[in-house]
């Protein structure tokens, strides 16, 4: 395991099975986490009234604590007693994070900067921050998604690198300053506004690129042997009441009412040459009055070794979002456990150059289960 390889964004609060654990703060044994040379914090934990600290991050390997001397990490103690970390990418590989609520201690040298005066042990394993995911079981549309799958919908044609035709809005679409009249739902996973995209390796975002551009999950996809991409816009009805009430609950004080939905899906969409494999996900466009919003929608999603990102990107990157995770495809299943507003699956975002702040967690936050799997939310 590497969490070189991990994109970190953010604050992360650590959880096993449901309970609030920490980071260990004492050496930990070669070959744990997952990982050849585990990483633990050197220097303690802070208290409430420290504040956010800075600590040195060490790696056990070769009978020495302390023998990768990776990149600081800062530390915040919390009301209710846990507390946030804000992860940076290791010095190197193989080296991981890890978390317990019971660790294994050992004795450090006295060439570290913290002493331990005896070694004892546990019988719980200590799991890794990022660990292998399970092979994806199918099932139901998540409830978050939004109605698809109707005689109402439009179908994309099923062509790998294929795209819709161009989409007349029938309400104009406003995102980070441009007004919009037209899209376009691209099969590789994300949506653009002035013409199609047959790109299926995703930019690296801010990529200051020319073009705006919402990637729902940006991969190299092909609807060409099964799956189905569709859209679906709305002015009226129940969809717009219930994106009203998904709005004003995610954002609230705005006092929103939707005139307008626009639903674009991709329904067990396969990855290309893999067609053993789906991804589900939507990405709803809410508009009202000034105000616009993208909500972000996870179901299945099978682990990849291809190219992936989740977010958004502006012209010239003036304005950009990657959901933290979304570029690593071994972790990307477990973005249907994810948020950023406290509705698992779902993320959120308004788009029209306002106050992009939510009333969920505004930092993210990773759990790692009974079974070693680790999520944000």
């Amino acid at each position: 395991m590497c969490d070189a390889w991990v994109s970190w964004n953010g604050w992360y609060c650590l959880f096993i099975q449901g309970q609030s654990v920490q980071m260990p703060d004492t050496c930990v044994d070669e070959y744990s986490c997952g990982t050849h040379a585990p990483l633990w914090l050197n220097g303690g934990h802070p208290t409430v009234e420290d504040g956010v600290v800075t600590r040195d991050v060490c790696g056990h390997w070769d009978n020495n604590c302390c023998y990768f001397q990776s990149n600081p990490i800062k530390v915040k103690a919390c009301p209710g007693d846990y507390y946030v970390y804000e992860f940076v990418s290791p010095t190197t590989c193989s080296l991981a994070y890890c978390a317990a609520s019971h660790i294994k201690l050992f004795l450090i040298p006295e060439s570290t900067s913290q002493s331990n005066s005896s070694a004892s042990t546990t019988t719980e394993t200590i799991p890794s921050i990022e660990s292998m995911t399970p092979p994806i079981t199918t099932t139901a549309a998540p409830e978050i998604f939004y109605p698809f799958g109707s005689s109402g919908d439009t179908r994309n044609a099923a062509a790998d690198d294929g795209s819709s035709i161009k989409i007349q809005l029938l309400r104009p679409f406003l995102f980070f300053g441009r007004t919009y009249q037209q899209i376009y739902v691209n099969n590789n996973g994300h949506l653009t506004f002035n013409q199609s995209s047959s790109q299926y390796l995703p930019y690296s975002f801010p990529s200051n690129e020319s073009q705006d551009i919402i990637a729902g999950l940006w991969t190299d996809l092909d609807n060409s042997a099964r799956g189905v991409v569709s859209y679906h816009q709305y002015t009226n009805g129940s969809v717009l009441t219930r994106a009203t009430q998904d709005i004003n609950n995610h954002f609230p004080n705005l006092a929103f009412n939707a005139s307008w939905v626009f639903v674009a899906t991709w329904d067990k969409v396969p990855y290309l040459s893999l067609s053993g494999t789906e991804t589900s996900f939507q990405v709803v466009l809410i508009s009202g009055s000034n105000f616009s919003f993208i909500l972000m929608n996870y179901g299945d999603i099978s682990v990849t070794e291809r190219q992936v990102e989740a977010g958004y990107d502006t012209v010239t990157s003036t304005h950009y979002f990657v959901i933290p995770g979304s570029v690593n495809g071994s972790f990307i299943p477990n973005l249907k456990r994810s948020s950023n507003v406290n509705v698992t699956g779902r993320w959120a975002f308004r788009v029209d150059g306002g106050h992009n702040l939510s009333k969920g967690k505004s930092s993210v936050f990773l759990e790692i289960d009974k079974n070693n799997n680790s999520q944000f939310f």
